[in-house]
Protein backbone atom coordinates (compact mmCIF):
# COMPACT_ATOMS: atom_id res chain seq x y z
CA UNK A 1 0.00 0.00 0.00
CA UNK A 2 1.12 3.26 -0.79
CA UNK A 3 0.23 6.49 0.43
CA UNK A 4 -0.33 9.56 -1.97
CA UNK A 5 -0.30 13.46 -1.12
CA UNK A 6 -3.89 12.61 -2.48
CA UNK A 7 -4.70 10.42 0.39
CA UNK A 8 -3.60 13.19 3.19
CA UNK A 9 -6.11 15.69 1.59
CA UNK A 10 -8.51 12.81 1.80
CA UNK A 11 -8.16 11.96 5.06
CA UNK A 12 -7.87 15.67 6.20
CA UNK A 13 -11.09 16.84 4.31
CA UNK A 14 -13.31 13.56 6.11
CA UNK A 15 -11.59 14.46 9.71
CA UNK A 16 -13.07 18.67 8.68
CA UNK A 17 -16.35 18.11 6.97
CA UNK A 18 -17.07 13.67 8.59
CA UNK A 19 -17.78 12.73 5.41
CA UNK A 20 -16.03 11.36 2.38
CA UNK A 21 -14.86 13.71 -0.34
CA UNK A 22 -12.31 12.01 -1.34
CA UNK A 23 -11.46 8.32 -1.19
CA UNK A 24 -8.11 6.31 -0.55
CA UNK A 25 -8.61 3.86 -3.53
CA UNK A 26 -5.14 3.87 -5.49
CA UNK A 27 -1.91 1.95 -4.59
CA UNK A 28 -2.83 -0.86 -3.72
CA UNK A 29 -2.30 -4.27 -4.77
CA UNK A 30 -4.44 -7.49 -3.85
CA UNK A 31 -2.16 -10.38 -2.69
CA UNK A 32 -3.01 -13.52 -4.95
CA UNK A 33 -2.30 -17.12 -2.72
CA UNK A 34 -2.50 -20.36 -3.38
CA UNK A 35 -3.52 -22.44 -0.41
CA UNK A 36 -1.77 -25.29 0.30
CA UNK A 37 -1.69 -27.06 3.95
CA UNK A 38 -4.34 -26.12 6.67
CA UNK A 39 -3.13 -26.02 10.52
CA UNK A 40 0.54 -27.11 10.52
CA UNK A 41 2.43 -27.58 13.17
CA UNK A 42 5.76 -24.70 14.00
CA UNK A 43 8.30 -25.68 16.16
CA UNK A 44 10.11 -22.41 15.70
CA UNK A 45 9.40 -20.86 19.33
CA UNK A 46 10.85 -17.29 17.00
CA UNK A 47 8.30 -18.16 14.66
CA UNK A 48 5.62 -18.66 17.32
CA UNK A 49 5.97 -15.46 19.05
CA UNK A 50 5.90 -13.57 15.93
CA UNK A 51 2.45 -14.84 15.12
CA UNK A 52 1.47 -14.19 18.77
CA UNK A 53 0.92 -10.63 17.82
CA UNK A 54 -1.84 -11.41 15.27
CA UNK A 55 -3.70 -13.73 17.65
CA UNK A 56 -7.19 -12.67 20.02
CA UNK A 57 -5.66 -11.53 23.21
CA UNK A 58 -9.00 -10.41 24.94
CA UNK A 59 -12.48 -10.52 24.38
CA UNK A 60 -13.97 -7.46 26.19
CA UNK A 61 -17.46 -6.67 27.72
CA UNK A 62 -19.35 -4.25 26.11
CA UNK A 63 -19.34 -1.95 29.28
CA UNK A 64 -16.36 -0.42 28.30
CA UNK A 65 -15.65 -0.82 24.67
CA UNK A 66 -18.57 -1.64 22.06
CA UNK A 67 -15.52 -4.02 20.09
CA UNK A 68 -15.50 -7.19 21.69
CA UNK A 69 -12.18 -8.60 20.15
CA UNK A 70 -8.77 -7.12 21.03
CA UNK A 71 -5.06 -8.19 20.12
CA UNK A 72 -1.73 -6.96 20.55
CA UNK A 73 -2.51 -3.96 18.66
CA UNK A 74 -5.43 -1.69 17.99
CA UNK A 75 -7.72 -1.27 14.94
CA UNK A 76 -10.62 0.42 13.96
CA UNK A 77 -13.59 -1.31 15.22
CA UNK A 78 -11.83 -3.95 15.54
CA UNK A 79 -11.83 -5.13 12.23
CA UNK A 80 -8.48 -6.83 11.81
CA UNK A 81 -8.08 -6.58 8.22
CA UNK A 82 -4.30 -7.10 8.14
CA UNK A 83 -2.17 -10.55 7.73
CA UNK A 84 1.37 -11.30 9.14
CA UNK A 85 2.81 -14.00 6.60
CA UNK A 86 6.54 -15.65 7.39
CA UNK A 87 8.30 -16.53 5.16
CA UNK A 88 9.53 -20.74 5.44
CA UNK A 89 12.44 -22.44 3.82
CA UNK A 90 10.95 -24.17 0.77
CA UNK A 91 9.43 -20.29 -0.44
CA UNK A 92 5.58 -20.69 0.83
CA UNK A 93 4.79 -18.58 3.67
CA UNK A 94 2.73 -19.01 6.82
CA UNK A 95 -0.05 -17.15 8.65
CA UNK A 96 -2.15 -17.61 11.30
CA UNK A 97 -6.23 -17.77 11.24
CA UNK A 98 -7.23 -16.00 14.35
CA UNK A 99 -10.65 -17.35 13.90
CA UNK A 100 -9.43 -21.08 13.84
CA UNK A 101 -5.95 -20.01 15.99
CA UNK A 102 -4.93 -22.08 12.90
CA UNK A 103 -1.42 -21.57 11.27
CA UNK A 104 -2.23 -22.04 7.30
CA UNK A 105 0.77 -22.77 4.68
CA UNK A 106 -0.13 -21.11 1.39
CA UNK A 107 2.28 -20.27 -1.40
CA UNK A 108 2.17 -16.31 -2.18
CA UNK A 109 2.48 -14.87 -6.04
CA UNK A 110 4.63 -11.79 -4.54
CA UNK A 111 6.15 -11.22 -8.43
CA UNK A 112 9.13 -9.24 -8.25
CA UNK A 113 9.09 -8.42 -4.69
CA UNK A 114 9.65 -11.57 -2.51
CA UNK A 115 13.17 -12.30 -3.26
CA UNK A 116 15.25 -11.30 0.61
CA UNK A 117 12.31 -10.61 2.64
CA UNK A 118 11.41 -12.73 5.24
CA UNK A 119 8.57 -11.13 6.90
CA UNK A 120 5.05 -9.24 4.64
CA UNK A 121 2.52 -7.57 6.22
CA UNK A 122 -0.54 -7.37 4.09
CA UNK A 123 -4.34 -5.71 4.32
CA UNK A 124 -7.85 -6.34 3.10
CA UNK A 125 -10.31 -3.98 2.29
CA UNK A 126 -12.74 -2.42 4.55
CA UNK A 127 -15.46 -2.02 2.09
CA UNK A 128 -17.77 0.07 4.45
CA UNK A 129 -18.15 3.23 2.32
CA UNK A 130 -17.60 5.57 5.70
CA UNK A 131 -14.39 4.82 6.08
CA UNK A 132 -13.13 5.00 1.91
CA UNK A 133 -11.49 8.39 3.06
CA UNK A 134 -9.17 6.77 5.95
CA UNK A 135 -8.97 3.82 4.78
CA UNK A 136 -5.35 3.90 4.00
CA UNK A 137 -4.60 6.15 6.67
CA UNK A 138 -5.77 3.55 9.11
CA UNK A 139 -3.66 0.77 8.12
CA UNK A 140 -0.67 2.70 8.00
CA UNK A 141 -1.33 2.89 11.35
CA UNK A 142 -1.96 -0.60 12.09
CA UNK A 143 0.67 -1.32 10.53
CA UNK A 144 3.27 0.63 12.81
CA UNK A 145 1.77 -1.39 15.80
CA UNK A 146 2.45 -4.22 14.42
CA UNK A 147 6.21 -3.66 13.38
CA UNK A 148 6.78 -2.11 16.92
CA UNK A 149 5.39 -5.50 18.06
CA UNK A 150 7.52 -7.50 15.71
CA UNK A 151 10.71 -5.78 16.59
CA UNK A 152 9.94 -5.99 20.44
CA UNK A 153 10.05 -9.95 19.85
CA UNK A 154 13.19 -9.32 17.51
CA UNK A 155 14.92 -7.83 20.37
CA UNK A 156 14.10 -10.28 23.11
CA UNK A 157 14.90 -13.12 20.48
CA UNK A 158 18.43 -11.20 19.81
CA UNK A 159 17.07 -10.65 16.47
CA UNK A 160 16.44 -7.52 14.82
CA UNK A 161 15.01 -6.30 12.10
CA UNK A 162 17.52 -5.02 8.77
CA UNK A 163 15.16 -3.50 6.39
CA UNK A 164 11.49 -2.79 5.24
CA UNK A 165 10.17 -2.00 2.11
CA UNK A 166 6.72 -0.71 1.56
CA UNK A 167 5.05 -1.31 -1.84
CA UNK A 168 1.51 -1.64 -3.53
CA UNK A 169 1.13 -4.91 -1.84
CA UNK A 170 1.97 -4.23 1.51
CA UNK A 171 5.21 -3.94 3.82
CA UNK A 172 8.29 -6.07 3.21
CA UNK A 173 10.27 -6.74 6.36
CA UNK A 174 14.08 -8.57 6.61
CA UNK A 175 15.40 -9.60 9.20
CA UNK A 176 18.64 -10.54 10.93
CA UNK A 177 17.71 -13.71 12.75
CA UNK A 178 20.55 -15.91 12.21
CA UNK A 179 21.87 -16.24 15.85
CA UNK A 180 18.30 -16.00 17.50
CA UNK A 181 18.62 -17.17 21.71
CA UNK A 182 14.70 -17.98 23.11
CA UNK A 183 13.86 -15.76 25.83
CA UNK A 184 13.24 -16.80 29.39
CA UNK A 185 9.56 -17.89 29.92
CA UNK A 186 8.72 -14.88 32.46
CA UNK A 187 9.52 -12.16 29.77
CA UNK A 188 7.50 -14.18 27.28
CA UNK A 189 4.25 -14.13 29.88
CA UNK A 190 5.27 -10.49 31.03
CA UNK A 191 4.58 -9.66 27.16
CA UNK A 192 1.57 -11.52 26.86
CA UNK A 193 -0.18 -9.38 29.99
CA UNK A 194 1.07 -6.40 27.62
CA UNK A 195 -0.90 -7.37 25.05
CA UNK A 196 -3.90 -7.50 26.82
CA UNK A 197 -3.86 -3.85 27.83
CA UNK A 198 -4.22 -2.71 24.25
CA UNK A 199 -7.84 -2.39 23.23
CA UNK A 200 -9.64 -0.78 20.23
CA UNK A 201 -12.34 0.84 22.54
CA UNK A 202 -13.55 4.25 22.36
CA UNK A 203 -10.68 6.19 24.19
CA UNK A 204 -12.64 9.86 25.25
CA UNK A 205 -13.02 8.38 28.42
CA UNK A 206 -9.21 7.99 27.97
CA UNK A 207 -7.44 4.42 28.05
CA UNK A 208 -9.07 1.51 29.88
CA UNK A 209 -7.43 0.01 33.17
CA UNK A 210 -7.90 -3.69 32.71
CA UNK A 211 -5.85 -4.21 35.67
CA UNK A 212 -7.61 -2.90 38.86
CA UNK A 213 -4.60 -3.19 40.79
CA UNK A 214 -2.20 -2.07 39.16
CA UNK A 215 -2.40 1.66 40.43
CA UNK A 216 0.81 2.74 39.39
CA UNK A 217 1.26 2.01 36.10
CA UNK A 218 2.83 4.51 34.04
CA UNK A 219 3.33 4.11 30.09
CA UNK A 220 6.95 4.89 29.54
CA UNK A 221 9.30 4.10 26.86
CA UNK A 222 12.61 3.72 27.75
CA UNK A 223 14.78 3.11 24.61
CA UNK A 224 15.52 5.79 22.30
CA UNK A 225 12.70 6.24 19.90
CA UNK A 226 14.44 8.51 17.68
CA UNK A 227 17.23 5.84 17.20
CA UNK A 228 14.99 3.11 16.76
CA UNK A 229 12.42 5.02 14.36
CA UNK A 230 15.75 6.06 12.10
CA UNK A 231 17.10 2.53 11.73
CA UNK A 232 13.70 0.49 10.92
CA UNK A 233 12.71 3.05 8.31
CA UNK A 234 15.58 4.88 6.99
CA UNK A 235 14.61 8.58 8.16
CA UNK A 236 14.72 10.78 10.79
CA UNK A 237 12.26 12.40 13.22
CA UNK A 238 11.56 15.84 13.97
CA UNK A 239 10.72 17.53 16.64
CA UNK A 240 7.21 17.40 15.85
CA UNK A 241 6.94 13.83 17.61
CA UNK A 242 6.00 13.84 21.22
CA UNK A 243 6.13 10.82 23.75
CA UNK A 244 3.30 11.29 25.98
CA UNK A 245 3.17 9.29 29.53
CA UNK A 246 -0.35 8.01 30.41
CA UNK A 247 -0.41 7.59 34.03
CA UNK A 248 -2.74 4.85 36.03
CA UNK A 249 -5.48 7.17 38.03
CA UNK A 250 -7.87 4.00 38.91
CA UNK A 251 -10.25 3.87 36.62
CA UNK A 252 -8.34 4.92 32.90
CA UNK A 253 -4.81 6.24 32.22
CA UNK A 254 -4.32 10.52 32.05
CA UNK A 255 -1.56 12.42 31.35
CA UNK A 256 0.84 12.47 33.83
CA UNK A 257 2.08 16.68 32.37
CA UNK A 258 -0.32 18.90 33.05
CA UNK A 259 1.02 21.71 31.23
CA UNK A 260 0.47 19.03 28.09
CA UNK A 261 -2.61 18.28 29.05
CA UNK A 262 -3.66 22.05 28.82
CA UNK A 263 -1.68 22.82 25.81
CA UNK A 264 -3.56 20.03 24.09
CA UNK A 265 -7.04 21.25 25.22
CA UNK A 266 -6.17 24.71 23.69
CA UNK A 267 -5.46 22.86 20.97
CA UNK A 268 -8.14 21.38 20.33
CA UNK A 269 -10.37 23.97 21.35
CA UNK A 270 -8.41 26.10 18.39
CA UNK A 271 -9.34 22.78 16.06
CA UNK A 272 -12.94 23.57 16.86
CA UNK A 273 -13.23 27.54 16.92
CA UNK A 274 -11.94 26.30 12.97
CA UNK A 275 -13.99 23.69 12.02
CA UNK A 276 -17.33 25.77 12.88
CA UNK A 277 -15.70 28.65 10.71
CA UNK A 278 -15.00 26.43 7.85
CA UNK A 279 -18.04 25.09 8.26
CA UNK A 280 -19.94 28.49 8.23
CA UNK A 281 -18.10 29.26 4.95
CA UNK A 282 -17.99 25.74 3.61
CA UNK A 283 -22.29 26.08 3.51
CA UNK A 284 -22.86 29.63 2.75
Amino acid sequence: MILFKQDLVADYLFTLYKKSVFKQNEGIAILCKEYLEKNINIDNQFYVELMRIMEISQVSKFDWSPYKIHKSYPSARSYYKQKLWIKLEDGNYITKDFITNNIDKYRLNLYKFQDSFDLLLTTDLITLDKYSSIYKSLTILEYGHIIYNIDTVCRMFRASIEKIIINELGIFIKLNYKNIKNPKCIELSELKELYKLRSSGKYYTGLQNHIANANDIVYDIKFNYRERFQKLFNSNLNDDIKIINFKNNGSFFEFEDKNLSIVILIASMCILILDIVLNIHFFY
